[in-house]
């Protein structure tokens, strides 16, 4: 035992001794067995605390001054009261000398490897924060894992192993087997890494030291650093690299190839000039490397072999040399022979109702950008305007409403201009009609906290600035090294937590600890951005490009593209609009870390919860990770959370932002960055129900913003009351511009049952009801965001506001509701109050209330239209529609708290004649809610509302439908459209033997239904012939019939023929041979009772046969003369002119020889006629001679003839008597020649 004793040099407690109260100024070893206990450990000493040894109760200077191996027991403090304590599977700083086992489940954290030393990580360890000393060696095991290791001895990875983070410094070998992962590794001048066939590179790889691969690899990106990686940027000689970078270019096709060169104004600290061996084996290369600046993501050009760039007095050439190696060339550029570069990035932030910021990343030119200009004009304006800048960025305030297009271009020192930048737009909207808001606006109470189920009071001690009863985040860092650093990642946490992020990630954290304990598993203990954080989060990417993310974990939403839903403005961009821009944010929904620094070094993130603006004075409301360092117990959620509040002021001579009451002194805001919450729209879903954010009462009232995030974006909210009596709601967008589509709202009572729905979207919606006590109600907001391509939009441009109300002049409303004026239907009758007229030529009637009344507030200043009232005190309300044109109606109950009845009539003989009736309770189904598809023919009808509850009941009564606008009723029978050449239809006269129909529409594009069940027309058909009918675009599952009569000559109808047809199959009837002459055709609805009304169209196409209506000479009484050695020329025969007669003399006996030819095949049949006549010279029907059917189209008859009279017929034969042929005849008749004796 060793009380009370200082020691200096080295003490050794040994096995089995105990020591107390040790004041050291040199070193104390406590070996296996060994205990201290109180040590004070100054400045300089050191406590080593070997495996089996114990150490409690001590302080230290300096935490780095301690250091344990597993199985030591520490408990201790050091410098900030910081908590330094041990777990039997930890080791801390401790110097490795001979070897080290960090075995499954073990972490050893800031331990050094010395030299001939190893440490030697098995399947499931882990190390972080290593130094391995030269001589040293960390190996690997296949499962294990090495984060944010210095290598300057070798660091070996066998397969299955995982390194983050290493650092290779100069000399430092590591060395990666086929099958491990390196991640985001660091190869410094000097440094070497040799990749295996199968090892693989995650991240960015950082490569000033070379890279040696066996085979492909498979690596993201890879920069070749001619700068260190970090923020000092430091440059490398070519004298750095006697070795090309890379072995061999060709195991590198599919990799992201970059190279960081220093530009600078001052010619100290541009890269030096020389050539640089970047890669062996680029004979051949054909690709091209992409140059950035120490900040990677800074792109200024792309270089293949042969290219040259010049930027900020350097040149860069690319080539290949003797040797086959890849070489960059970095010479001086002295001589201002171009112009600056198009500048890059441009962007600008509406962030009020009249301000904007523009910012664009630094011009680029050979010998440097000096200045910029800036262009622009509002939309509609004659002339535009110009602005200087010296700065990367330009603020524009006191702008009109409208839309502006906007330039940028770079200017170098000897005034050349380079090109101006793609043109850009946006859009400044009026002012907000809404007063500013008075007292705190706090993001949990304007916006909600849906995810922040915990109302918090004030922690425990009390401090100054503490805020108590209100909902917030606050991610705790333990009081322990190993959190230090993560105050980034906790404001990150409080923000995804709140805003949705984190509860809808694959993962659903529970929390803003749990989320930050994620940021702890994969990131290093160092200095952050939460802009990175939320990039990393959402898409597994950085933003800033100031430091390299993790390559494992994050990218919880792939889908989405994290910089479309953040943004963050520096103090030194926004000047002196830095405030406003920053309340702006708080106003439009987002989220807000703050970034804060002080001239003492403090960099520091914090959470912003609101504002609250006193007077001229600016509070913010802020929860600080570090605000109270938790050692209570090792879990950081039984830390006291607190919200903080600080005046927030303007230094005029500094120009910054201080704020005032922080726990660190001068401290000031740096900048800030928004993140906006998340909704189910940006995954490309729609939200329901169960996803309704909760609507809070307060001194009887509610307000909750909302945001519009997409088309068809819908948000649901619930709220519920504690009496009985009438509620208001008001939905309206924050901007009043007209160019918003604006809202629609519906509401819900707890059955998910509709009772009301705004008839058409607008910048406001109000409606008022009565609630039950202690129910639920459910609101839904719909709507399409605003968006413009190329143009940035005001932030609070599609969000809108949320009040609920309750009204405490609800019985003013039911006396409002109270009439004897509208109980009888002659009451209503013609009344311009309880009348409504339903023209019959609009075929939508938009959605109304059919028994809203006007209601004044109790001084008078406004009227709203709002529900109306029936119980005992008035039983009945009657309203007339007055209806020009038979229609489809649709009645909606809604806002009912009792049981009534809504019936439609029809007044008929001065008489009413109920249509319909249904009765409606609070629990009715919305589906059942009224009458629904209601068919009203033209007229009056009466719309009546009744209940008998003693209560009585608000209610509403939504009105809308359809007018059968085509329900035409002066063709409905064949005796109105007899005689109308409005209802005729006929067709064309041919003379040609066969003449294709043009098409006809008999009834164009016609409709029939309720009111109008049939259509009749005369159809006149000028020639016979074979005519097709097609019935065709019939809607839904209505069906029809057509029907043809033929219209004889006593008037009566012969009905011809009826075709039904249907939507899915429309109806044709072909090839019907008809004669010409009048006609009769109809359409008929089959279904219309059932509801099934639609428009039909019937086609009438066909042949006309244009000869076949010469009957004349159909039979040997009327047949036509013909002469010998007349031809018949262009007859026809067939369908309704089957048969055509011929008569010739023959003067003296002769050969007779009839010829028909142009007949079509078989058609046609000739026949010859001998003249009869009886004893008293009366004509009979002549005796056939011969007959003759042609062939091919001819056919021919060789007769003797005697003198005297004859007849021929042409008669349609087979085919043609449906249809018809053409004919030609030749007649000749040549005489005998007399023979015989002369006299």
């Amino acid at each position: 035992m060793n009380d009370g004793k200082e020691t200096g040099d080295i003490q050794i407690v040994t096995g089995g001794s105990t020591v107390y109260d040790n004041f050291v100024t040199g070193t104390l070893i406590i070996e296996d067995g060994g205990r201290a206990y109180r040590s004070d450990v100054a400045g300089g000493g050191k406590l080593i605390v070997e495996s089996g040894g114990v150490a409690a109760g001590f302080t230290v200077a300096d935490s780095d001054s301690v250091s344990y191996d597993f199985h030591a027991e520490v408990d201790g403090r050091g410098e900030n009261n910081v908590h330094i304590v041990s777990a039997p599977e930890s080791a801390f700083n401790y110097e490795i000398t001979v070897r080290q086992d960090v075995l499954d489940g073990c972490i050893a954290f800031q331990c050094k490897v010395a030299d001939g030393a190893v440490q030697e990580i098995a399947d499931g360890g882990e190390a972080s924060y290593t130094l391995v000393r030269e001589g040293g060696l960390q190996l690997v095991r296949g499962g294990a894992r090495a984060n944010v290791t210095t290598v300057e001895g070798q660091l070996e990875l066998e397969s299955g192993a995982v390194s983050n983070y290493a650092v290779v410094e100069r000399a430092g070998e590591m060395v990666a087997r086929s099958g491990s992962i390196v991640n985001n590794v660091t190869v410094n001048a000097g440094g070497l890494l040799k990749l295996e066939d199968g090892a693989v590179l995650g991240g960015i790889t950082w490569a000033g030291g070379r890279i040696e691969a066996a085979a492909d690899v498979n690596a993201h990106t890879l920069v070749l650093g001619l700068v260190t990686s970090g923020e000092e940027n430091d440059t490398i000689s070519p004298d750095d690299i006697p070795l090309p970078l890379l072995n061999d270019l060709t195991f590198f096709r599919n990799t992201d190839l970059r190279v960081a060169v220093a530009f600078d104004e001052d010619a100290e600290d541009r890269q030096p000039e020389g050539e640089y061996k970047l890669a062996g084996n680029a004979a051949g290369f054909t690709g091209s490397i992409t140059v950035t600046s120490g900040n990677y993501p800074d792109v200024f050009t792309t270089l293949s072999v042969g290219d040259s760039y010049s930027n900020t007095g350097l040149t860069l050439t690319l080539s290949v040399n003797a040797a086959d190696e890849l070489i960059l060339t970095v010479g001086s550029c002295t001589e201002d022979t171009a112009p600056p570069d198009p500048v890059r990035a441009v962007s600008s932030m509406v962030y009020d109702s009249s301000s904007v910021m523009i910012r664009w990343e630094d011009g680029t030119d050979d010998i440097g950008v000096t200045r910029y200009e800036l262009r622009y004009v509002r939309e509609g304006a004659s002339k535009e305007k110009t602005v200087k800048s010296a700065e990367p960025h330009c603020l524009l305030d006191n702008l009109a409403p409208g839309s502006y297009s906007y330039q940028v271009r770079a200017i170098d020192a000897t005034g050349k201009t380079g090109e101006w930048s793609e043109e850009r737009k946006f859009l400044v909207a009026p002012d907000s009609d809404d007063d500013a808001p008075e007292g705190p606006v706090l993001s949990t109470t304007l916006w909600g906290h849906d995810y922040l189920p915990e109302l918090y009071t004030s922690p425990q001690p009390a401090k100054p600035n503490d805020v108590g009863g209100c909902y917030f985040a606050d991610a705790e860092k333990l009081n322990e090294l190993q959190d230090q650093l993560y105050c980034w990642a906790g404001t990150t946490a409080n923000l995804l937590t709140w805003g949705g992020w984190a509860a809808n990630s694959p993962l659903a954290f529970a929390d803003e600890d749990e989320t930050l304990e994620y940021f702890i598993d994969y990131w290093k203990n160092e200095g952050g951005q939460d802009r990175d954080a939320f990039s990393w989060f959402v898409n597994g990417t950085g933003d800033s490009g100031d430091i390299i993310v993790p390559a494992e974990g994050g990218n919880l939403f792939p889908t989405l593209d994290a910089g479309e839903y953040q943004f963050t403005v520096t103090a030194d961009e926004a000047e002196g609009d830095f405030a406003v821009l920053l309340l702006s944010s708080f106003n439009a929904g987002y989220g807000v870390g703050l970034s804060i620094y002080s001239d003492a070094g403090m960099a520091h993130a914090i959470t912003g919860w609101g504002y609250e603006v006193v007077g001229n004075d600016i509070y913010l409301y802020y929860s600080d990770s570090d605000s109270d360092y938790w050692d209570g117990s090792f879990d950081r959620r039984e830390a006291p959370n607190r919200l903080s509040k600080t005046k927030f002021t303007f230094n005029r001579k500094d120009g910054r932002f201080y704020l005032e009451d922080y726990q660190v002194s001068d401290a000031y805001l740096g900048e800030f960055t928004a993140i906006r919450q998340f909704d189910k729209i940006f995954l490309g879903e729609n939200e329901t129900f169960d996803d309704a954010r909760q609507l809070e009462f307060s001194d009887g009232q509610t307000v909750r913003a909302g945001n519009i995030d997409g088309r068809e974006d819908d948000d649901y909210y619930v709220f519920s009351t504690q009496f009985t009596g009438e509620i208001d709601i008001r939905v309206a967008m924050n901007c009043p511009a007209e160019f918003l589509s604006g809202i629609t709202v519906s509401l819900f009572d707890a059955a998910k049952n509709l009772i009301w729905q705004a008839a058409e979207a607008a910048l406001e919606q109000v409606y008022s009801f009565i609630a039950a006590a202690n129910l639920n109600y459910y609101l839904k907001v719909e709507g399409d965001a605003f968006t413009a391509d190329n143009t940035a939009l005001p932030l609070e441009l599609n969000t809108y506001r949320v009040e609920v109300t309750e009204n405490a002049e609800g019985e003013l409303h039911r006396q409002a509701g109270t009439s004897d004026a509208d109980d009888t239907w002659q009451q209503v009758a013609g009344s311009a109050s309880f009348s409504t007229e339903i023209p019959g030529g609009r075929p939508e009637v938009p959605a109304g209330n059919l028994f809203s009344i006007p209601l004044s507030s109790a001084g008078g200043e406004e009227t709203i239209e709002t529900s109306n009232w029936v119980g005992k005190a008035d039983r009945i309300d009657l309203r007339e529609l007055r209806l020009e044109q038979a229609g489809s109606y649709d009645f909606a109950v809604s806002g009912v708290s009792e049981k009534l009845k809504l019936t439609v009539y029809r007044l008929k003989n001065g008489k009413l004649k109920k249509v319909k009736s249904v009765s409606v309770t609070a629990k009715t189904k919305e589906e059942k809610r009224g009458l629904f598809g209601l068919n009203l023919e033209a007229g009056e009808c009466y719309v009546a509302v009744e209940s008998s509850s003693r209560n009585g009941t608000f209610y509403d009564v939504s009105f809308e439908g359809e007018v059968f606008v085509n329900a035409e009723r002066g063709d409905d029978t064949w005796a109105l459209a007899a005689g109308d050449p409005d209802y005729t239809v006929s067709t064309v006269k041919y003379d040609s033997a066969f003449m294709i129909l043009n098409p006809y529409s008999l009834f164009n594009t016609n409709w029939v239904g309720f009111g109008d069940t049939a259509d009749y027309r005369a159809l006149e058909l000028l020639d016979s012939g074979s005519y097709n009918f097609a019935v065709s675009q019939l809607a839904g599952k209505a069906t029809g019939k057509f029907t043809l009569w033929k219209l004889r000559d006593d008037g009566k109808l012969k009905k011809m023929f009826t075709v039904n047809a249907g939507s899915k199959k429309p109806a044709v009837k072909s090839n019907v041979l008809l004669e010409s002459g009048s006609y009769v055709i109809a359409f008929e609805s089959k279904n219309w009772k059932s509801g099934h009304n639609t428009d039909y169209t019937v086609m009438l196409d066909g042949t006309a046969f244009g000869q076949a209506n010469r009957r004349e000479d159909n039979d040997w009484q009327h047949a036509t003369a013909v002469t010998e050695g007349e031809a018949v020329r262009e007859e026809w025969v067939g369908f309704s002119d089957l048969k055509d007669y011929f008569r010739f003399e023959v003067a003296a006996d002769s050969e007779c020889s009839l010829l028909l030819s142009g007949a079509t095949g078989k058609d046609a049949k000739i026949t010859l006629y001998r003249r009869k006549t009886d004893k008293n010279g009366n004509e009979k029907n002549p005796v056939r001679i011969a007959s003759q059917r042609t062939a091919d189209g001819l056919a021919g008859i060789d007769e003797f003839l005697s003198a005297g009279i004859y007849y021929f017929s042409v008669e349609a034969q087979g085919g043609a008597k449906k249809s018809g042929t053409n004919y030609d005849i030749d007649l000749t008749l040549n005489r005998r020649e007399q023979t015989g004796m002369l006299a």
